[in-house]
C-alpha cells in the first residue's frame, strides 16, 4: 500500500521482466545485435531459421542471425503483426498491417519509452522472425513520416528485440 515496486525483480516474485508490453506480448530491451559468421551460424541446430546451412547464408556478418541467438530462436523474435502492432503505437494510429507503409508522424516520445536507439528525425529496424532465404528476412523500417518493410540480414543498423514467456 503506497509502496513503489518499481524497482522490485519481477522474476523474482514469478512473473515476467518486460521492457515493455503491447497487444499482451511482453517484450525485453531492445538491442543491437552482435553479428554472427556463416561458420557460427553453420554450428547452431537448435535456434529454429531452417536448421539448414544454407540459410546461414553467405553474410561475413549476420546481423538478424546474432539476433536469433542472443533471443534464443527466432520463436522468440517478434512477427511482422507484432512489429506492426509495435508501429501502430509510435505512429499514433491503428491502421498499419503486417506489410503496409501508410504515411504517418513518428512519435520519438513513444519510441524512446520502448527503449529503441534513434536521433529524433532520424529512422530505425527491427528484425522479425520470418526468414524469407540465406539472403533476406523481414524487418520493418520506421522513420520519421512512414513505416516500411525492408529484407537484407546484414543490416548493421537493424535493431532487436526478444519476447518474453
Amino acid at each position: 500500500s503506497g509502496k513503489d515496486l518499481r524497482g522490485i525483480n519481477v522474476n523474482s516474485l514469478g512473473g515476467k521482466k518486460c521492457a515493455f508490453e503491447l497487444a499482451g506480448i511482453c517484450f525485453g530491451a531492445p538491442f543491437t545485435p552482435t553479428p554472427i559468421t556463416k561458420a557460427e551460424c553453420e554450428e547452431i541446430s537448435d535456434l529454429g531459421y531452417g536448421n539448414k546451412k544454407e540459410y546461414c547464408g553467405g553474410y561475413t556478418n549476420d546481423y538478424w542471425a546474432g539476433a536469433v541467438k542472443t533471443c534464443g530462436g527466432v520463436s522468440k523474435m517478434p512477427t511482422a503483426a507484432q512489429l506492426a502492432e509495435i508501429a501502430n503505437y509510435v505512429y499514433n494510429t491503428s491502421g498499419i498491417t503486417q506489410t503496409g507503409s501508410p504515411h504517418g508522424s513518428l512519435d520519438y516520445d513513444k519510441v524512446a519509452e520502448l527503449g529503441f536507439t534513434v536521433t529524433p528525425g532520424s529512422s530505425f529496424s527491427v528484425w522479425s522472425d520470418y526468414e524469407v532465404n540465406s539472403a533476406s528476412v523481414f524487418y520493418r523500417s520506421f522513420s520519421s513520416n512512414m513505416t516500411t518493410c525492408n529484407w537484407l540480414r546484414n543490416n548493421s543498423r537493424a535493431q532487436a528485440v526478444c519476447i518474453i514467456d
